[in-house]
């Protein structure tokens, strides 16, 4: 089992990805039941990430395009290798490609035109206002505080994400195979992604016709329809703060018979998980990815 931890949320029907109003009416639906806060309701230090409390990221294609490369230039002696300075060039200071941008709430204009691009990816800072996503909690630190806020990250895409299922399994698990029918491969970037369409022979590919396996936090194998395959996620970003902790009613530790923390699968609250659904008008999943 892996040490970083993410919890998704994806459809059912793992083909998934929702039209514009669906993911306005999302957003709508999170402000209305306190699980993101409002532009309105911003601190000025919390303004100065994004206006909006959120950014966005878009991108041509999951698949990155070549960077255009430049003719040789002649090798450096080695002082100029350890004293750049010496070859009179400055280093290039790196550009990224793909900036974050403020994110209207709602959706307009911009923001709006945005959902249709190939791959979206929406992304809220942890807010300690904010209405918390779980029904587990994490352990006590030090000074006995539970964490009580996560990043949330809205991913659209084109193509089929396919997160790992057996990060740092301690026995091979089944895992969605990314070849066609026709024999052609559809993974790339280290299996994590697969194409939606085969370039060789149009067929779609369908994560549903598979089974993949996971493990609950006890060991126990469990089997899943499709995987952890889709184009649209809600994705609680805990990285190592994974709330496996089980709470009484009122924040207490739960001991088992042996005087041992229960502990449990993650889970989000049945009203974070029932205002989801609603809002998209599907049936979602929730399912854990350690890595």
């Amino acid at each position: 089992m892996g040490v970083n931890y993410s919890h998704l949320l994806i459809a059912k029907d793992n083909d998934f990805r929702p039209e514009q109003s669906q993911i306005t009416a999302l957003i709508e639906a999170w402000i209305e039941s306190g699980f993101i806060i409002p532009p309105e309701m911003l601190s000025e230090k919390e303004r100065l990430w994004s206006h909006t409390g959120a950014r966005i990221v878009t991108k041509p294609s999951l698949i990155d395009p070549p960077i255009p490369s430049e003719a040789p230039k002649p090798r450096p002696g080695m002082w100029a290798k350890v004293f750049p300075f010496l070859t009179g060039e400055r280093p290039r200071p790196r550009v990224d490609r793909f900036p974050p941008r403020p994110f209207s709430i709602p959706p307009v204009g911009e923001s709006l035109a945005a959902l249709l691009e190939p791959v979206v990816y929406i992304d809220w800072k942890p807010n300690g206002r904010a209405t918390y996503l779980f029904q587990t909690s994490t352990f006590k630190d030090q000074n006995g505080a539970r964490i009580t806020a996560y990043p949330l990250r809205i991913t659209l895409t084109d193509d089929f994400q396919n997160p790992p299922l057996d990060g740092y399994a301690d026995e091979p698990l089944r895992h969605i195979n990314g070849r066609c029918g026709c024999g052609a491969n559809l993974e790339y970037w280290e299996y994590e992604f697969i194409r939606r369409i085969c370039p060789q022979c149009g067929a779609a590919f369908r994560p549903q016709d598979q089974v993949a396996e996971t493990k609950d936090v006890g060991g126990s194998k469990i089997a899943i329809t499709g995987g952890a395959c889709h184009r649209f996620s809600i994705d609680i970003r805990c990285e190592k703060d994974a709330p496996i902790a089980v709470t009484g009613p009122s924040g207490e530790d739960v001991f088992d018979s042996n005087g041992q923390l229960m502990i449990s699968d993650p889970k989000v609250s049945v009203a974070f998980m029932a205002k989801s659904a609603e809002a998209l008008g599907i049936e979602l999943q929730e399912i854990g990815v350690w890595y």
